[in-house]
């Protein structure tokens, strides 16, 4: 409740079971039916080894530095690189 002190809920939390990968992404899914527009990160981020497809560029690079290999791959096909915002206003 709002009236537990800070400090009694961090102790509640650490002595807390931790939850499962098949509880997160129901709860997940729920929070994406009640509030579609929610950024939350893909389930597909919590599985160790995920691979959307074979030979996938950039692998284990940060954005930031795959960033210009990609805006040049998207040049040479005749395409820009959009970089604006792309949350849901």
């Amino acid at each position: 409740s709002r009236s537990t002190p800070w400090r009694k809920r961090v102790r509640l939390f650490r002595i807390s079971r931790a939850g499962t990968l098949e509880l997160t992404c129901f709860l997940l899914s729920v929070i994406r039916l009640i509030h579609p527009a929610v950024l939350l990160p893909a389930t597909t981020a919590l599985r160790s080894k995920y691979e959307l497809y074979d030979n996938k560029i950039c692998t284990g690079e940060e954005s930031a530095q795959c960033r210009g290999c990609l805006s040049q791959r998207m040049q040479d096909i005749g395409y820009e690189l959009v970089v604006d915002r792309g949350d849901i206003r």
